[in-house]
């Protein structure tokens, strides 16, 4: 059996140091387990969950216990230069939808996804505060330790903020591929083509490989060199 692969390579040093505790605003962080997970979400859905690391990091290093973090729709307009005067309704339906949303992972050895019974939505629930401009959202613990516990039993990759705000859904998928193998010593990846049509959610689409490649890959890794420093 020949498997395809894909081998991304990339250059780039503009990383800062992460420190437990010090939760820098320019910095998204989270567990490799968490990057590598089939999530099948659209571009707003996947900008609040990278919206969400800086803010339960700074919540729950206050709180261990704390489950509830309050997104506030200016906030999150304001990150991604979203210009909007009725953006609260949009928020309050990206809330929506991963409410119903759940991510499953991969297993590389056998280049499949693991079989599980147990299913864990991205949130468990939207509390909407429509005075105030805000959108109260609970996370399953499980998704609080993926943005939060980083160690050696837990690898982890991060990336400033402005890296990703300009980035459409594939060049966030990619961009995060690629970042998770920065700090290797050999910064090259291989990836096979069944995982990444998973990945990015092509399992039914451009079935001809080079359809692919061009629509997909290409895509994503033009829109990464068109606004991060990386070069694939």
């Amino acid at each position: 059996l020949v498997r395809e692969h894909y081998h991304f390579s990339s250059s780039g040093d503009n990383y800062l140091s992460f420190k437990r505790g010090q939760v820098l605003k320019i910095l998204r962080a989270l567990q490799n387990r968490l990057l590598n997970a089939i999530s099948n979400l659209e571009l707003n859905e996947r900008r609040l969950i990278m919206f969400l690391s800086p803010l339960v990091r700074k919540e729950v290093d206050k709180n261990p216990y704390q489950s509830t973090f309050i997104v506030r729709v200016k906030d999150f307009q304001d990150e991604y230069g979203i210009k909007s005067k009725a953006y609260y309704q949009e928020l309050e339906n990206i809330c929506n939808s991963l409410q119903h949303k759940t991510y499953e992972f991969w297993n590389f050895s056998a280049n499949k996804k693991y079989k599980s019974k147990v299913k864990v939505t991205w949130i468990t629930k939207g509390d909407y505060k429509d005075n105030q401009g805000e959108v109260h959202i609970d996370l399953h613990n499980d998704v609080i330790e993926m943005l939060t516990v980083f160690d050696k039993t837990n690898p982890f990759t991060k990336y400033q903020r402005q890296m990703i705000v300009k980035l459409g859904c594939y060049g966030i998928i990619l961009f995060e591929l690629i970042s998770s193998c920065l700090h290797q010593k050999n910064k090259t990846k291989a990836y096979t083509i069944e995982y990444l049509r998973e990945k990015f959610n092509c399992i039914d689409t451009y079935p001809v490989i080079s359809e692919f490649k061009r629509n997909v890959l290409d895509k994503a890794i033009k829109d990464i060199e068109k606004h991060t420093p990386l070069r694939i």
